[in-house]
């Protein structure tokens, strides 16, 4: 495909209509109908969108690879190294560093979870009032949870979930994600009315949707992010 030599799987299953996807990890899947006559020709007419997407995967793993750099940890839009240590409890900045001190340091990543959702918590809730103020609406509970493919959720009832990853976030991505949550409480779907309020907080949402997704893919391959998250 151009000048990239692609290797691809097919996979005839029980579906209805035909698709491709490209993975996270550059991994090209072409699904079919089992009876599908020509896979490889379907792929074939598709070749700009894949080309684009890889590229685009291209440029999250150079982003990756800058922020993971070193074995940096990111919390609350800084990098830092992280020094664990034997001792009683403490969970501590200082400059550059992330000093984390417990007696068994076997359960180091729990230790850090409980911490980061206590910080985590607080920061949520008073980002949710001030943007349920500015577009109108009242907001349930805000829940913090590891979740495996989305930054948030909105419930029927009004509730708010949140990724506990999004504290990995700079703080101009995290109001982000979290005014996108906010704004579903009137608008449930990625409507035009939707994207009309998205464009009044943020002019550039389109870049910022961008970024979002490079630091998805950078905290997705973060060492510290995915101990954390165990096997999820």
């Amino acid at each position: 495909m151009g000048n990239r030599t692609i290797p691809y799987r097919v996979f005839r299953r029980d579906v209805k209509y035909r698709r491709i996807e490209v993975r996270e990890n550059g991994e090209v899947l072409v699904i079919v109908p089992r009876d599908f006559p020509d896979p490889d020709a379907f792929l074939l007419k598709k070749v700009g969108w894949v080309l684009e997407k890889l590229e685009k995967i291209d440029e999250y793993r150079e982003f990756s690879e800058r922020i993971n750099s070193g074995g940096k940890f990111p919390l609350f839009g800084e990098l830092y190294k992280v020094r664990v240590k034997r001792g009683p409890y403490n969970f501590a900045i200082e400059k550059d560093v992330l000093l984390v001190s417990l007696p068994d340091t076997s359960r180091t990543c729990s230790y850090m979870e409980r911490k980061i959702r206590e910080s985590l918590k607080g920061r949520l809730r008073g980002r949710v009032e001030s943007y349920s103020q500015r577009i109108g609406v009242e907001a349930g509970e805000v829940r913090i949870k590891k979740m495996k493919s989305k930054w948030g959720s909105c419930s029927h009832l009004g509730n708010l979930n949140f990724n506990l990853k999004i504290a990995g976030l700079p703080e101009y991505l995290f109001n982000f994600v979290v005014a996108h949550e906010v704004i579903h409480l009137k608008h449930h779907r990625h409507s035009k009315e939707f994207k009309e309020v998205c464009r009044e907080l943020f002019p550039n949402y389109k870049e910022l949707q961008e970024e979002v997704a490079m630091w998805w893919y950078a905290l997705q391959n973060n060492p510290y992010w995915r101990r954390i998250y165990g096997n999820l």
